[in-house]
């Protein structure tokens, strides 16, 4: 259900909804990463990141939680150098 909020652009919903996935599945790392993915669209790359890494803590064989992981760490390392080479110039 926070993965339908999230695409519809309703991040507090879909914050919420995945929230409550945890509560009732906590070792799931769906969840996390999608707190996360609402984070990393609202600019909150520290929270993002924290539960990024929570999706693999809690589920280390899920590949798509570490891929995801590791996909948003890369991608994240090239936004803040961009960033960074912009405030330069």
């Amino acid at each position: 259900m926070g993965n339908l909020w999230f695409v519809s652009s309703c991040y507090e919903e879909a914050e919420t909804f995945s929230r409550e996935a945890i509560e009732h599945l906590p070792g799931v790392a769906c969840p996390y990463w999608c707190i996360a993915d609402v984070y990393d669209k609202l600019g909150y790359w520290n929270r993002a990141e924290e539960y990024y890494r929570l999706a693999v803590e809690v589920d280390p064989l899920n590949t798509q939680a570490s891929e995801k992981l590791e996909e948003w760490l890369t991608s994240n390392r090239n936004e803040r150098k961009r960033i960074a080479n912009d405030q330069q110039l």
